[in-house]
């Protein structure tokens, strides 16, 4: 099964019983001296030592928070990676990633504003799903024999084996793969793995994670965490200290370091000068600090600018983010590409991310006086952009799902017209879906320094939901498309991508 984190932490235990109508020692009455659970503190701050660990008739462990106390089929969501999401419609109460809103829309209602990674489907729209299948298994379905009966494997080979090499490429790419419950780094030439490592000396809790930056610079993948194992910040005091980490894409080795001249919750990024400094979008937790049960959300965008080689960080612009998800602010600092210059952050997917409602472009100018707009992308009604990559002229390149397969498209910033169609993709490629569930998962691409040379890793279906993993490569002035299926093959029912880099020259 592929573990998509925030739904899949499951971890109850210890229950333990009173003695003598009390809790032990350090610890906790779950039920007001009805039920007789008892737990302990959820943290080990003042503030944690206040609250159990109560969760669905059972106890969290340390450094996870219940999804939903009053739940039964709660779930215990890992301190550090997710944040708990109160049942909303449809959607049982749940564990979403730190980098994405609750929302009540898509495949599992955890939106990421920046860049799509899930869509409705028809279960989650018609009906509340069942703690097994949502809340602790979403992906069960990755782990069904679904290659059972006998005409859906003879379906299956016979795709494989009518499946042909496309054409002859030479670039080579790098992947960070999350395989079942492991990170691992591939390296990627012509479609075959030729290099494997798996990712040593990072925690990942059997996790998916957000789409990593890849630095060209250090031939690695980037992200920034901040750190949820200690006391959350208070009004007036420090911010929540930020980790630089680095996982070498040839090796799978990861390293760290603590951010110095910046604090805050990261929630967008994108690579800088080749990979050797990133623009970090980032929420400041202390100014909701006075009200730990607040719903409120930081008032205020943050950005600055991180040398990746140091963990240096310089502050570049802030702007408030309005008061709620009207304003073309509100997401600013949620974003995976940028300007080449670092000028300009961009983010696409829909203006309220919680309702999923107005697909568009959200851009934010940064510098002495920065400004945000949202402009709605009125051609995206035939299929959303899926990625995002900025070009030198200004103009950006996405992958867009058509009527027959992925497409490569050319838009402008005004969002307006009619994009052009720089390649087409093969009629089976589509988004990344899992079967029974829906479309869910990153489509990730890169392009080259020079900007002449796109990759992308693309779901190539075999069977409609049923996918496999394929890497593209297009020669932006010639149009023309190199594809590969991955081999060994990686099913998108069990792999997930969470990184993609071209080291290109």
């Amino acid at each position: 099964m592929r573990p998509l984190l925030w739904l899949a932490v499951l971890a109850l235990c210890s229950v333990r019983a009173r003695e003598g109508g009390t809790c032990p020692a350090g610890e906790l009455d779950c039920t007001g001296g009805a039920g007789g659970l008892c737990c302990p503190p959820a943290h080990p701050w003042p503030e944690g030592q206040r609250e159990a660990t109560c969760c669905g008739g059972g106890c969290c462990s340390a450094q996870q928070t219940c999804s939903e106390i009053s739940e039964l089929d709660a779930a215990c969501c890992s301190d550090q990676l997710t944040r708990p999401c109160p049942a909303i419609g449809n959607y049982p109460a749940r564990c979403c990633g730190r980098w994405t809103v609750c929302c009540a829309v898509g495949t599992v209602g955890c939106c990421d504003p920046a860049q799509p990674w899930q869509a409705d489907s028809a279960a989650a729209r018609t009906a509340r799903l069942s703690s097994s299948s949502a809340t602790r298994q979403p992906h069960a379905a990755a782990s069904t024999p679904l290659a059972e009966s006998s005409a859906l494997k003879a379906a299956t080979f016979a795709r494989l084996e009518a499946s042909t090499t496309r054409a002859e490429g030479s670039s080579v790419v790098y992947a960070l793969l999350l395989q079942i419950a492991q990170l691992s780094v591939h390296t990627i030439a012509s479609g075959k793995l030729v290099n494997t490592a798996a990712v040593r000396g990072y925690e990942n809790y059997g996790a998916s994670t957000r789409p990593w930056a890849y630095s060209r610079a250090t031939k690695s993948f980037v992200t920034v965490e901040a750190n949820f194992t200690e006391a959350p910040p208070t009004l007036g005091g420090p911010g929540r200290t930020l980790t630089l980490w680095m996982i070498d894409a040839r090796t799978g080795v990861a390293s760290s370091c603590r951010v110095s001249g910046a604090t805050g919750q990261p929630s967008g990024y994108c690579a800088l000068d080749g990979g050797a400094s990133m623009l970090l979008g980032l929420l400041d937790e202390r100014e909701t600090a006075n009200d730990l049960h607040s719903v409120r959300t930081p008032a205020t965008a943050r950005f600055v600018k991180l040398d990746v080689r140091t963990g240096t960080a310089t502050e570049l612009s802030s702007l408030p983010r309005g008061k709620d998800e009207s304003s073309a602010a509100y997401y600013s600092s949620y974003f995976y590409a940028c300007t080449r210059d670092g000028s300009v952050a961009v983010r696409i997917g829909p203006r309220a991310a919680s309702i999923g409602k107005d697909s568009g472009v959200g851009l934010t100018y940064l510098g002495s006086e920065p400004a945000a707009s949202f402009e709605p992308l009125k051609w995206a009604a035939g299929g959303p952009p899926l990625t995002l990559q900025t070009e030198a002229a200004g103009s950006f390149l996405s992958l867009a799902q058509q009527r027959r397969g992925l497409a490569l498209l050319r838009w402008n910033s005004a969002g307006g017209g009619t994009p052009t169609v720089v390649a087409k993709l093969d009629a089976n490629t589509a988004v990344p879906e899992l079967p029974l569930l829906g479309p869910l998962g990153y489509t990730l691409d890169s392009l080259s320094d020079d900007g002449a040379m796109y990759v992308a890793l693309v779901s190539e279906e075999l069977l409609p939901g049923f996918g496999r993993w394929a890497i593209v490569t297009i020669e932006l002035e010639l149009g023309k498309v190199v594809m590969h299926s991955l081999t060994p093959m990686q099913l998108v029912a069990t792999v997930s991508v969470s990184g993609l880099g071209i080291d290109h020259s």
